[in-house]
């Protein structure tokens, strides 16, 4: 019974402290649901609380980015112009930022870059706890309260209209002097603190030195590292040397050592260039510079993009111009940008479609030209790039391996005098550096023996079935062959025949009746090609179709032996292109009773008959086509009474 009562009070535990786990697990799982939620409505929620606290400035005016904190959130949130500032906020400004707060019933507060203060409201005195950075107060004429300058040992110090309050590695610096009381704030009294540098546009820093000692100005960034240190004379002015962007701080020392003044500055970083509006035309000559430019100093190394169709260029360009040739059609883009602590700000893309044509320019109508042997090819010639002088320059090919003549003109015109026949290329360029070439002319060189050939045979009436044509012409004196070319079109793009002779005729065969053209250019050894002709018609067709033929109007035949064959001979007219005559002979004048039809292949027909007496007949005629005339008008045949002999 004991063991009983014993083992049920162990499970009795066991379950009690089993249930006591699980009670405490979910007493923590609620509590950190609540907890999470209470974070999560904090830090996404600002409405809920902003409407529990009470408004105690606002945000002016904004210059660049900057970014606020609520007290008991934790998220920073982006300023904008405007927004209601409450109690405990905090602010925090970029490297180019600044904050123009303004106060209910007080002064103003200016906020400077790569600065983060926090605002409270306390007895109807404004503190402002600045961490770091630099602030400057604006007072109102009517400000009603003050401006107090707390640190984190909760002491105050009252700031005036005008101050400007700087955190240093050396303490707080200000412009003006300030009550410091006997309390723990290190004040610094600074009248030159917080100059503001803009890299962008200032080229150095200017300090101002009125000490009657001379001294060094030791230069130190927001860490307190010293980056640089600076002779001065007494009474001098002097300029330190751009720094990169940041806040940076001066301690002065005699030649002592010991310090006689302190300044600040801060170089913000710098502004993206932006490119000036280019040109908007799209045609320029080749070799044209293109004018960039853009805002910025003319001492500073900034990096010039340029991409065209066929290249990515990168050029290093001291200051904020440069020009640039174009070589090439086609879309360019231009970007310009400076290299700051391995951050890069670029302008955005200037775009440019060119459309090139020659910088030098050869009016079209001398771009061919036609000249005789010792006549002078004449050129004038527009230089729209510069006025550099031009030189004009001939060849036998157009891609100009072989210079033949060379001439220079200084105003671009000029007679260049041509002595052989032949076809020949020029072309004008200026002797620059980087020379403009202008486009190609040809010049065609002809002398007496590219006379035309006269007494071309222009039609031609098809003579045989084969559609062959004869052309003929007479040889050029001097050109001891020809070439022969026949087209279908007058402008000779495709050719039927192409070919070198040396007769004065040839036998062509066309592919079909119709018109067609053909021309001569005679050749010699020397140089090329001379003159072609101009295009000669020829017309190939067949003859005007067969006309009634006219016939004998009465025949006596008389008997003739024929091979042995007693045969009367029948004569008709002859007829060019002529196959065959077919005749018919009638019995009657009305042609009803036919006794007699044939066929004959020339001007003779023969009868084998012995009857006498008067016949009627008729004749028609097929020419070597196949075209058939209509039958002549009806004609008597007279056969003697007895055989005849002529």
């Amino acid at each position: 019974m004991l063991n009983a009562n014993y083992n049920d009070y162990e499970e009795f535990q066991q379950a009690r402290s089993f249930v006591l786990v699980d009670w405490i697990t979910l007493i923590l799982s609620v509590s950190l649901i609540c907890f999470g939620a209470y974070l999560y409505k904090q830090s996404n929620s600002q409405t809920l609380l902003l409407r529990n606290l009470n408004p105690i400035a606002k945000i002016s005016q904004l210059e660049f980015d900057s970014n606020r904190k609520i007290p008991g959130t934790l998220n920073w949130i982006e300023t904008n112009q405007g927004d209601i500032l409450y109690q405990g906020d905090q602010i925090l400004t970029d490297d180019r930022s600044t904050v123009l707060v303004s106060f209910d019933s007080g002064p103003e507060l200016i906020i400077g870059p790569q600065t983060l203060i926090k605002i409270d409201l306390f007895r109807d005195n404004f503190n402002i706890n600045i961490i770091k950075g630099s602030i400057e107060v604006k007072q109102k004429a009517k400000s009603i309260k003050k401006v107090l300058l707390s640190n984190n040992e909760n002491e105050k110090i009252e700031i005036k209209e005008g101050s400007r309050i700087e955190t240093s590695p050396f303490g707080l610096m200000t412009n003006q002097q300030i009550p410091k009381q006997n309390s723990t704030f290190n004040v610094i009294d600074s009248p030159t603190i917080g100059k503001i540098i803009n890299p962008s546009t200032d080229k150095d820093i200017p300090i101002e030195f009125k000490s009657p000692q001379s001294g060094t100005i030791y230069v130190y960034n927001s860490n307190g590292v010293e980056v640089g240190q600076y002779k001065v004379q007494q009474q001098q002015s002097l300029s330190l040397p751009m720094f990169e962007p940041g806040r940076y701080f001066t301690q002065i020392k005699n030649s002592e050592g010991r310090e006689i003044g302190k300044t600040s500055f801060t170089v913000t970083s710098y502004e993206s260039p932006s490119i000036n509006q280019l040109s908007s035309k799209s045609e320029y000559y080749k070799g044209e510079k293109i004018e960039l430019s853009w805002k910025g100093r003319e001492d500073i190394i900034y990096k010039l993009r340029i991409k065209t169709p066929t290249q990515t260029v990168i050029r290093q360009v001291r200051g904020n111009h440069y020009s640039y040739p174009l070589e090439e059609k086609g879309e360019h883009s231009f970007e310009v940008a400076i290299v700051s602590n391995n951050h890069v700000y670029k302008s955005a893309k200037q775009l440019v479609n060119v459309n090139l044509v020659a910088g030098l320019v050869i009016p079209e109508n001398q771009l061919f030209q036609n000249v005789k042997k010792t006549e002078n090819a004449q050129f004038t010639v527009k230089n729209h790039l510069n006025s550099d002088p031009v030189v004009f320059e001939v060849s036998p090919n157009p891609e100009f391996t072989q210079i033949i003549k060379k001439e220079s003109s200084p105003i671009g015109k000029k007679e260049i005098a041509m002595e052989k026949p032949g076809i020949y290329y020029a072309r004008a360029r200026t002797e620059s550096a980087k020379p403009i070439v202008s486009s190609v002319a040809k010049i065609v060189v002809s002398g007496p023996v590219a006379r035309v050939a006269k007494d071309y045979q222009k039609n031609q009436i098809i003579s045989d079935d084969k559609k062959k044509v004869l052309l003929s012409w007479n040889k050029v004196e001097g050109a001891d062959r020809s070439i022969l070319q026949v087209s279908e079109t007058a402008d000779f793009k495709e050719l039927l025949i192409n070919k070198e002779t040396d007769l004065n005729k040839e036998l062509v065969e066309i592919p079909k009746l119709g018109k067609y053209f053909w021309r001569l250019s005679p050749k010699t050894d020397s140089p090329q090609y001379l003159t072609k002709t101009a295009p000669i018609a020829l017309e190939a067709v067949l003859p005007k179709p067969l006309t009634i033929p006219k016939i004998i109007p009465r025949q006596i035949i008389y008997y003739r032996d024929i091979k042995g064959t007693a045969s009367y001979v029948i004569k008709f007219n002859p007829y060019p292109f002529a196959k065959k005559y077919w005749i018919e002979v009638f019995a009657d004048k009305e042609l009803q009773k036919l006794v007699f039809k044939k066929s004959f292949d020339n001007t003779e027909a023969y009868w084998v008959s012995n009857r006498s007496g008067l016949y009627y007949y008729k004749v028609k005629i097929e020419d070597k086509w196949g075209r058939m005339s209509q039958y002549s008008d009806v004609g008597e045949l007279i056969f003697p009474i007895s055989p005849l002999v002529k």
